[in-house]
């Protein structure tokens, strides 16, 4: 198992997983042109090819989940939370006796293949918030050693369709305190289609 003394060493891990499994799926997909972008943005065809509708972030969760495990870590998906409603997206142990509880999304403000605004965007962010809120917030420190939460986005800020501090001002609100341990990585992708890939993470160690 790799060492995790802390959060910020968490977070960082799963910024690298993220990157690798940006990079796995190769640079385009054999049913469109040869410079079509795939990696995180369209992860769901990489994993679920062919499958309608797309299921991104069930993609992203269980590639994570295979990934921690492959450390030597002990990793689930799908897992019940206790007295709240929903599943967390993903738990890992990292040696601190009770898991990590992990949720992630993902967020993007417009269609870039069409060029249409992507009508769900505001709503998967409250969405996201209410994640924090109703589902991480409830744990204690008898069931998880830590609770953190990622956002995955994917923005053109050289057309001005841009994830802006605002939007995800409910996010950042929730995880103001210096109890989160915060970190951000981005990379752009220029292909076919020209974007940003944007990877936000926050974690907060739990005490008795």
């Amino acid at each position: 198992m790799n060492s995790i003394s802390g959060a910020a060493d968490f977070n960082n891990l799963v910024l690298d997983l993220l990157e690798e499994m940006d990079r796995e799926t190769g640079p385009y997909h054999q049913d469109r042109q040869q410079n079509y972008p795939v990696g995180l943005w369209w992860y769901a065809e990489h994993r679920f090819p062919g499958k309608r509708p797309f299921r991104t972030e069930v993609a992203w969760t269980e590639r994570l989940t295979e990934l921690f495990n492959n450390r030597g870590m002990n990793a689930r998906s799908e897992c019940d939370y206790q007295n709240s409603r929903g599943r967390c997206d993903v738990i890992v142990n990292v040696g601190w006796g009770h898991p990590i509880w992990l949720e992630v999304k993902g967020s993007w403000p417009w269609q870039f293949d069409t060029d249409k605004a992507n009508s769900s965007y505001r709503k998967w962010l409250r969405v996201a918030a209410d994640d924090i809120r109703r589902k991480l917030e409830v744990l204690t420190a008898e069931c998880a050693s830590a609770i953190a939460f990622a956002l995955i986005g994917f923005d053109q800020p050289n057309c001005g369709k841009i994830i802006t501090d605002k939007n995800i001002s409910e996010i950042r609100e929730l995880t103001a305190s210096d109890a989160w341990d915060a970190a951000y990585r981005e990379w752009n992708v220029n292909m076919s289609l020209c974007f940003r890939t944007r990877c936000w993470i926050w974690t907060r160690r739990l005490k008795h």
